[in-house]
């Protein structure tokens, strides 16, 4: 009777113990997953922002024919930056939503999961 319960109990708790054991796990490995995105997007971030100076800073210092045209077709070179970063962003965003975080493997992207 009451020692069955006990032993009972304590297989529950040792269950459950094991679980949040696991669960903890996840939570580390997520966050070391999350941790790294956010290091390579910070990275983009800062490679894309250098690209768009360099881009306006020519801009400035060119002397185009015609400047209206030629001016403005440089400095979409600004934009195009931002739509690939954002692009690339999504790309990976999606295939973790499908494939789960951290297991993305785009092998046009890159060689190995993102």
């Amino acid at each position: 009777g009451l020692a069955s319960e006990a032993e009972s109990e304590a297989v529950k708790q040792a269950k459950r113990d094991a679980q949040q054991r696991i669960h903890d796990k996840f939570l580390d490995r997520h966050r070391g997953v999350v941790m790294r995105q956010n290091a390579v997007s910070g990275f983009l971030h800062f490679i894309s922002s250098a690209a768009q100076l360099f881009v306006g800073l020519k801009c400035i210092g060119f002397k185009f024919p015609d400047e209206a045209m030629q001016g403005t077709l440089m400095g979409l070179g600004v934009l195009w930056i931002n739509i690939m970063v954002w692009s690339t962003s999504e790309v990976v965003k999606a295939h973790n939503k499908a494939e789960g975080l951290g297991q993305a493997k785009i092998p046009e992207l890159h060689p190995h999961t993102l």
